[in-house]
C-alpha cells in the first residue's frame, strides 16, 4: 500500500493554510453507494459522491498489533427510507474510506481522495427517534480477516473432500519428505 497515501505537492503547499477536510464512504453493495461528509455533492474519481454532511466518521488509527474496528453513523435517516436500509444485505460488503482536502479558496479538491482504510460491513444497528433514525455501521478491518483460521488446508484430505476421486495430492506429503540424491559431477564426465 505504499504510495496510497501520498500527498501531491500542491496539497503539500496547502497544508500550511486552513484546509478543508473530508471523509468520502463507499460501500460496495449490489448498487455501489457513494458518499462524503461535505455539504453538496462532490465529483471525484469519475463518482459522484454524495453529500451527507451529517456523517459521523469513528476515529481512524493506526498501532502495531491492534486492529480497531470503524464506527460510522448516518443519523436523521427518514423513517419512510429505513425500511430499504434494512432490508439490503451489508453483512460482509467492503466499506472503503478516503480522505480528501479541500482548497482553502474555492472548497475544490486538491487531488483526488486517498485510501485511508478498507474494511468489511460487520453490524447496521438502529437508533429509532419519532420521526428519523440513525444507522450505525460498523466496520472490521481487512487485516482481521488474515487472523481467523483457514477452514481448508493443502492437503489430500481436503482436496478429496472438495473433489471426490481427485488424488493430485495423494504423494504430496512423501514427495515433500523424499530425499534427492543427484550423482557427482564426475559422473557426467564420463
Amino acid at each position: 500500500m505504499s504510495g496510497a497515501r501520498e500527498l501531491t505537492p500542491l496539497s503539500k503547499a496547502q497544508l500550511g493554510q486552513a484546509v478543508g477536510v473530508v471523509f468520502f464512504v463507499e460501500l460496495q453493495l449490489e448498487v455501489p453507494v457513494y458518499s462524503c461528509t461535505a455539504a453538496v455533492s462532490i465529483e471525484a474519481d469519475g463518482k459522484t459522491w454524495i453529500g451527507v454532511e451529517t456523517m459521523r466518521v469513528g476515529v481512524v488509527s493506526e498501532q502495531s498489533g491492534e486492529i480497531q474496528q470503524l464506527q460510522l453513523t448516518l443519523p436523521a435517516v427518514p423513517n419512510e427510507q429505513l425500511g430499504l436500509a434494512l432490508a439490503t444485505p451489508t453483512q460482509g460488503k467492503p466499506l472503503l474510506l478516503y480522505l480528501g482536502l479541500l482548497h482553502p479558496g474555492n472548497q475544490q479538491l486538491l487531488q483526488p481522495p486517498l485510501l485511508l482504510w478498507t474494511g468489511r460491513i460487520d453490524t447496521k444497528p438502529v437508533t429509532y427517534g419519532p420521526d428519523t433514525a440513525a444507522v450505525n455501521l460498523t466496520a472490521e478491518h481487512r487485516a482481521i480477516g488474515y487472523a481467523r483460521p483457514k477452514p481448508l488446508r493443502y492437503t489430500d484430505a481436503d482436496q478429496r473432500r472438495l473433489y471426490p476421486g481427485d488424488a493430485c495430492l495423494e504423494y504430496l506429503v512423501k514427495q515433500s519428505q523424499a530425499q534427492d540424491v543427484w550423482p557427482s559431477a564426475e559422473y557426467f564426465r564420463k
